[in-house]
């Protein structure tokens, strides 16, 4: 297992940050700020090993909106790390070809200001 690998940090109304972190399940929960869950993004991705890891409770905790998935029928709240999986369950580093598809789903899957707004509403009358 690699001590160190690249991932990309996705931070709600930020661009897409892409960095060095230790390979600890503590420092994905801090970058998410809580418990990780892994979040399956689309076909593509799955394909090339990303996937993501986001925080368990954060429609509860009313996180911002984030990004779209399942063609708009859900959307993901808080700070999302983009990771490149292993044969073996692990974390390894993202590689460019990684970034750009993750920088082509994040467009894809924009929200813009009305929807974020919608979705606020939403999460706060389930909660």
């Amino acid at each position: 297992m690699e001590k160190k690998i690249i991932v990309a940090i996705k931070e709600p109304d930020k661009d897409l940050e892409v960095k060095e972190i230790e390979n600890t399940l503590e420092n994905f929960q801090s970058a998410v700020g809580g418990l990780i869950e892994s979040i399956y993004l689309n076909e593509n991705l799955n394909k090339q090993n990303v996937s993501a890891f986001g925080n368990d409770e954060a429609k509860i905790l009313l996180q911002e909106p984030n990004f779209w998935i399942y063609d708009k029928q859900d959307c993901i709240c808080g700070s999302v790390v983009f990771v490149k999986g292993d044969d073996e369950g692990g974390c390894i580093s993202l590689t460019e070809e990684d970034i750009e598809a993750i920088k082509v789903f994040l467009q894809e899957n924009e929200m813009n200001e009305y929807d974020k707004v919608v979705v606020r509403k939403a999460i706060k009358e389930m909660f």
